[in-house]
């Protein structure tokens, strides 16, 4: 059988069937879209029923609230009445849309007038005599008021009514719909399958005689072609950037139009140049010559690429950085075949990462800058406060004490000014600090702060806790911590500060928790959202808008970490018991470095930084 008559014996068996299912297909189409109009139909007499009965259930409830009301005068039963309203108005409203039968939407109308009838004669005016006993005890205004509200119910009950006897008609002809369906499925399938069975069958055998003759004739040329058919392969895998494919000689047999374009030289002049003529590569920086491609290949014998550096230099002299990969291309037998080279022009991508790179630097200049200005704010922050303590006229004791305190501050900002010369200022060797005696004096600078706030602060360091650390740099922790309670918790709000100790406890794996102190900040601010909750320690992050540098909170953890310890954030937004608390643990003796990450804890909202060593 010839190649012209085999596909069209093809098509013939082939068009069929397909014409056959397509006529199926019509057939099954008109039923369906008949069923489906009718369920569509079921379905918004559903909604309509539900959206009937809720508003009969709202109806309900405001009688019931506007007669409780009555009975008690007291104002507490008006709210049932009150929430219904918006409930029962937007209803009233929206049946009339969801109704197709004119006679039924004429009942709903009455409805809303009976409904509005009712509001006005009954309601409104109950709630307006509200301070008189009149009419509370008035029998026909309140017989009145029953026999509107019995039509209200009535009216319902008939709507209801009229729309399950349309649903249930619905559903019987959606039934009777689909038994149609069924049938005249199964008589087309039968009648097709009984026609298809007759006229295909002698296709499908030519077909099948055919299929194995040219699967035969096919077996015997794959041998042939299978080389040309992995070489192929090879060339179509690396294509989409510049593409040369060279003999097992080096010698050019294709280049792609992108090639042509980045070397300068076409398919035509390229054909059995070798591939160091129109591959000329170069060194950037040294301008020496770069191994050819094609024998570098055959050298290692695997894939390789270029060096980077490397420049390609066109035939007419121009010159682009570029990346590139050669492959040799083998037979089924391992034998070097020839070889395919992919490159690439990665001239401006290479501008790119230079302007990047500039920019980046840039960028931490402008970081170390705002550090800087965040880390002198805090204690000039102080000396303010302490110069308001002196304008209130201290005694010669606190006013020495004072001075002492602002000379403390003043030191600290000089020493700030000579040797930060990175995001962190680092101390060359730790003391004692006595936690309890540095809360104290931190308090005493931001007491005024707290009371010009109306801020309740409660304070419990009940012993000493000493612990191996850098003191100002703790200060400046404690500090930011306590400022940003302060402005979570806000006018009239409340801070709680605790300090206590943690002693080493075993635990059944073998493990212990290291000994230290645990400093608690809460507050009863409004919590802290889930989606802020990741970025909280970022550099650079705030929720203060222009009056923050989002660089308090990742100093503060930078300095615990540096100390070996912990911090750990909970955090409620719903409730009454909404607010955050900040939990620093400070160890004994300052450990090794380590790296913090973040995790959930529970199922609230809570982020944990710890430190792994």
């Amino acid at each position: 059988m010839k190649l012209d008559q085999f596909r069209g014996q093809l098509r013939k068996t082939v068009a069929l069937p397909v014409a056959a299912l397509l006529l199926l297909v019509g057939a099954l189409s008109l039923q369906l879209r008949g069923t489906t109009n009718i369920l569509f139909d079921v379905e918004r007499t559903d909604e309509m029923m539900a959206d009937t009965q809720t508003l009969l259930r709202y109806i309900i409830d405001a009688e019931t609230g506007m007669r409780g009301f009555q009975i008690t005068r007291d104002r507490t039963f008006l709210q049932s009445y009150l929430d219904a309203q918006p409930y029962i108005d937007g209803l009233l409203q929206t049946l009339p849309g969801r109704i197709a039968d004119p006679t039924l939407q004429s009942q709903v109308q009455q409805l809303t007038a009976s409904y509005t009838q009712w509001r006005n004669n009954f309601a409104i005016p109950l709630l307006e005599a509200s301070r008189s006993s009149v009419i509370f005890n008035d029998p026909g205004f309140n017989l009145t008021g029953k026999q509107e509200m019995d039509s209200i119910r009535k009216q319902c009950d008939e709507i209801l009514r009229r729309e399950n006897d349309s649903r249930t008609r619905g559903s019987q002809s959606a039934r009777s719909q689909v038994r149609s369906t069924l049938i005249v499925t199964l008589l087309m399938a039968l009648i097709l399958g009984v026609a298809l069975a007759g006229t295909t069958r002698e296709s499908l055998y030519t077909v099948s005689d055919a299929y194995k003759h040219t699967l035969s004739e096919l077996h015997s040329k794959t041998n042939a072609i299978a080389f040309e058919a992995r070489r192929l392969e090879t060339t179509l895998q690396a294509i989409g950037d510049g593409v040369i494919v060279c003999d097992a000689e080096g010698r050019v047999e294709r280049i792609n139009p992108v090639a042509q374009i980045l070397t300068g030289w076409t398919q035509k002049e390229a054909l059995g140049v070798p591939l160091e003529t129109i591959f000329r590569l170069v060194n950037e920086e040294t301008r020496k010559s770069v191994e050819s491609q094609a024998t570098k290949v055959k050298r290692l014998g695997s894939v390789s690429s270029l060096a980077s550096h490397t420049i390609l230099i066109a035939r007419d002299g121009t010159e682009c950085q570029i990346e590139d990969s050669v492959a040799p291309i083998r037979d089924e037998y391992g034998v070097l075949t020839g070889i395919v080279l992919v490159f690439r022009d990665v001239t401006q991508q290479r501008r790119s990462e230079d302007a990047l790179q500039a920019s980046q630097k840039l960028a931490m200049a402008g970081r170390l800058s705002a550090t800087i200005a965040h880390e002198i704010h805090n204690p000039l922050d102080s000396v303010a406060n302490l110069l308001y303590l002196l304008q209130q006229k201290p005694s010669a004791e606190e006013a020495d004490h004072y001075l002492d305190l602002a000379r403390q501050e003043i030191a600290r900002v000089t020493q700030i000014s000579r040797t930060m010369l990175s995001l962190y200022r680092e101390s060359r060797i730790p003391v004692r600090v006595e936690l309890k005696d540095l809360l104290q004096g931190l308090l005493l600078l931001i007491n005024p702060r707290l009371a010009a706030q109306r801020i309740t602060c409660e304070i419990n360091l009940p012993t000493p806790v000493t612990i191996e650390g850098f003191p100002s740099e703790l200060r400046q922790v404690f500090n930011n911590l306590i400022d940003n309670a302060a402005e979570a918790a806000g006018n009239d709000g409340e801070v709680r500060i605790e300090l206590r100790a943690q002693p080493a406890t075993f635990q059944p794996s073998g493990s212990s928790t290291p000994v230290g102190a645990i400093v608690e900040i809460a507050d009863n601010g409004p919590g802290i959202p889930a989606d802020t909750l990741p970025h909280l320690f970022q550099p650079f992050f705030t929720t203060k808008g222009q009056q923050g540098t989002g660089l308090g909170l990742w100093v503060s953890r930078g300095i615990v970490e540096k100390h070996g310890g912990t911090i750990t954030v909970e955090t409620e937004t719903e409730g009454e018991r909404h607010g955050s608390v900040l939990r620093v643990f400070l160890p004994e003796k300052i450990g090794g470095g380590g790296r913090t990450f973040g995790r959930r804890i529970g199922d609230s909202n809570q982020i944990e930084m710890t430190r792994n060593p």
